[in-house]
């Protein structure tokens, strides 16, 4: 069959150069092809690092911005009883409160987290 090949491709004379040629050829592709391959698994096995770190930051950054969040409510609820008491004494709370639970609220809103488990939405 090799021959067969060989014929339609040279015709019926064959020389051997020419053969030689294509086997170094063939070489010249399986060594391209470990090289591709080698690449190939060191882009993966790279990538697979990044993902890895990412999910653990994540994971992490979700507790943390849970908790900011609870941390924010609860402003929430005390800047609004203050805001009660000092309508019972006739008075306003000063602008640094308001501006103070702002700042709190910024905060908590400023943790990146990813619910696609793929990009932090920085």
């Amino acid at each position: 069959m090799k021959k067969e090949v060989l014929e339609k491709l040279y015709g019926s004379k064959i020389e051997l150069s020419e053969v030689n040629v294509d086997l170094a050829l063939i070489d010249d592709f399986k060594k391209m092809l470990t090289s591709m391959s080698a690449e190939a698994k060191k882009a993966y096995d790279d990538a697979k690092k990044v993902d890895d770190l990412h999910k653990s930051v994540n994971d992490k950054n979700k507790v943390i911005a849970d908790k900011l969040l609870k941390q924010s409510k609860e402003a929430y609820v005390q800047l609004r009883n203050a805001e009660g008491q000092a309508k019972n004494l006739g008075i306003e709370l000063p602008k640094e409160f308001y501006d103070t639970f702002q700042a709190i609220s910024d905060i908590s809103n400023k943790v990146p987290v990813s619910n696609l488990g793929n990009v932090f939405p920085i």
